[in-house]
């Protein structure tokens, strides 16, 4: 699985992200990490192989540079809240998928496309 889920954040961000000297391999490995946390957010506690896996892989490292914690993503997405969203902030790797997916044409038009945001489209237009 962290093989495609590398392919994907490649694709999503270009392939230099892997490549680039600026992370370090405790953070390349946080950055698919991540996205397995954003892509089986619902899957979080249905025993599946790839996340047990990975759930024992990171309970064997030392607790301080990397995070696989779905209640970052579920929190925001589920139990909305402004605490919520200050904890999600303060991961960098969530932070900065957030502002890529919000800075995208696609990202912004799946903003716009939400029933919610139709009725303050002014509003939204001014965030976006």
């Amino acid at each position: 699985m962290d093989a495609i889920l590398k392919d994907f954040v490649a694709y999503l961000f270009g392939p230099e992200i892997f490549t680039t000297k600026c992370l370090n391999a405790d953070q390349k490995q946080q950055l698919i990490q991540s996205m397995m946390i954003f892509v089986f957010a619902h899957r979080h506690s249905k025993g599946d192989k790839f996340i047990v896996e990975t759930q024992d892989f990171m309970d064997s490292k030392p607790k301080f540079d990397l995070h696989f914690d779905f209640s970052i993503v579920r929190n925001v997405m589920y139990l909305y809240s402004k605490k919520a969203q200050e904890h999600y902030l303060t991961f960098p790797v969530e932070s900065f998928m957030l502002a890529k997916f919000a800075a995208s044409k696609d990202g912004q038009n799946f903003i716009k496309s939400k029933p919610d945001n139709s009725e303050k489209r002014a509003k939204t237009e001014r965030i976006l």
